[in-house]
């Protein structure tokens, strides 16, 4: 769920900007079958982790860091096999 809690991720990428250290992707794979909407108890169900590749900031405002939210996005999609549902 890429981006599920806008604002933590917002600090974090300014964070990464101003430090110049590349962001690391990590995708949950497998949570919504494990936890759905309106479930208050998760089903045994298998989740894998994994982690893209670092993602190095093109530079230190504000559009760098869109960018960088972005690029993190599409890598994160790619991995969990969910569809991006800002797109529907």
């Amino acid at each position: 769920m890429p981006g599920a809690d806008p604002a933590p991720d917002r600090l974090l990428r300014q964070q990464t900007i101003q430090a110049g250290v590349p962001l690391v992707p990590v995708t949950i794979r497998g949570i919504r079958s494990i936890l759905r909407a309106g479930q208050k108890v998760p089903r045994p169900r298998r989740a894998s982790i994994s982690f893209g590749v670092p993602l190095i900031p093109e530079g230190t405002d504000w559009n760098a860091a869109v960018k960088l939210r972005d690029r993190a996005r599409a890598e994160i999609l790619r991995g969990c096999g969910e569809p991006d549902l800002l797109e529907e």
